[in-house]
């Protein structure tokens, strides 16, 4: 139960920190701003086969943070095993046209995992971010990070606000 606090308050937190900016974001460029999403994770020593994730990130220009809060079944298929990792990564677009809603985009940062400790070496780690937004509310993101000898990758769908 302490962890469901945990968790609630790391979220409450960054979208504390991420709702007001949102607000300020300019509007010729379409994808600034508050984004939420869903999509599916995997990590390496998780032997499920499905997972889910639903993710909330804030973009301005070259830089944007967010957090995934992960669901997938436990080892071996039994139970559930829920976490979160929250992220921050900076970006750069390739030949984006000043007024086009649509690009591919890729980056480096860094990642926290919060609430898990079974299947990851260490808490923090880099990770390596690849997008494409393919419309001027709606894009899709690949994250994938070490974390020690473990590896954790999301594959998200967003819609921009």
């Amino acid at each position: 139960m302490v962890r469901v606090y945990v968790l609630l308050i790391a979220i409450l937190f960054i979208a504390g920190l991420l709702v007001p900016a949102a607000a300020s974001a300019e509007l010729e460029y379409h994808h600034n701003g508050l984004a939420i999403g869903v999509g599916i994770n995997q990590a390496t020593q998780n032997e499920a086969n499905e997972s889910f994730a639903a993710s909330i990130k804030y973009r301005r220009y070259h830089w944007e943070a967010g957090f995934d809060a992960c669901m997938s079944e436990d080892f071996g298929g039994v139970g559930d095993n829920n976490f979160g990792v929250a992220w921050l990564a900076y970006i750069e677009e390739f030949n984006r046209p000043a007024d086009s809603t649509y690009g591919l985009y890729a980056g480096l940062g860094a990642g926290l995992f919060i609430l898990e400790d079974e299947f990851i070496d260490q808490s923090v780690g880099p990770l390596a971010v690849a997008g494409w937004d393919w419309g001027d509310e709606t894009g899709s993101e690949l994250k994938a990070g070490w974390f020690g000898d473990s590896f954790w990758a999301s594959l998200i769908v967003y819609w921009y606000f």
